[in-house]
């Protein structure tokens, strides 16, 4: 669990436009803001999600040095 925290903090530390963490069983969780003014059209709601999703295996691939996930 301890190395599951050090990896959250470090990609958190890197990673501004999402935010990881750790479940009570140990899972990664991530999750994102999705930041709107004046309404939000379809494009950037999907266009925000690509991002998010794309960001995530990012941040865990290159923050992950000791192959905590599998």
């Amino acid at each position: 669990m301890s190395q599951r925290l050090e990896l959250v903090n470090r990609i958190n530390d890197n990673y501004k436009v999402v935010r990881s963490s750790v479940t009570d069983n140990g899972r990664l969780w991530y999750d994102y803001y999705l930041s709107y003014s004046g309404g939000i059209s379809k494009f950037q709601v999907v266009h925000t999600y690509k991002k998010f999703l794309a960001f995530s295996v990012s941040a865990t691939s290159k923050g992950d040095e000791e192959n905590i996930v599998k």
